[in-house]
């Protein structure tokens, strides 16, 4: 019995030591996976805020018009719901609707003349950043709304 002994004498050493290598590379592995879905939610978090500045851009843009209509080229300024989330929007010379307004509805004036319309094509842009700077070198999220808007005058 003390040669079948001897020949055993460190094994479960070895078998432990392999078991806590093995457990030690999952615990690392977990931890790099949770810090790289951290980052992921953090960034699909500041492309969200960057829409939906875009989007507010595309709304102010409207509110504009609306308090001052005219058919000409409108941009509004740059403009800052906080530090860090600045938006632009803009929309160049409207065009003709003809493609839009289908030409049986063009004569529906009340007093029997046509009526006029307008397409505006509106483009407006957001951006979520880190600092109050939102320096372009500090790679902010960035997104861009495009927007149709059909005014009848």
């Amino acid at each position: 019995m003390t040669t079948l002994r001897a020949h055993q004498n460190g094994m479960a050493l070895l078998v432990s030591l392999v078991l806590l290598l093995l457990l030690t590379i999952i615990a690392i592995t977990a931890a790099t996976q949770s810090s790289l879905q951290e980052r992921m939610a953090a960034n699909s978090q500041q492309q969200n805020v960057a829409f939906q500045a875009a989007e507010s851009g595309i709304r102010g843009w409207i509110a504009e018009y609306e308090s001052n209509p005219k058919i000409e080229p409108i941009t509004t300024g740059k403009v800052n719901l906080t530090d860090t989330v600045p938006y632009e929007a803009s929309a160049p010379q409207p065009s003709a609707c003809f493609d839009v307004v289908p030409s049986y509805s063009l004569n529906a004036a009340d007093d029997g003349g046509s009526f006029q319309y307008a397409c505006f094509n509106i483009e407006s842009t957001g951006k979520s950043c880190v600092n109050s700077t939102c320096a372009d070198t500090d790679n902010p999220a960035r997104a861009k709304h495009l927007q149709g808007h059909l005014v009848r005058y």
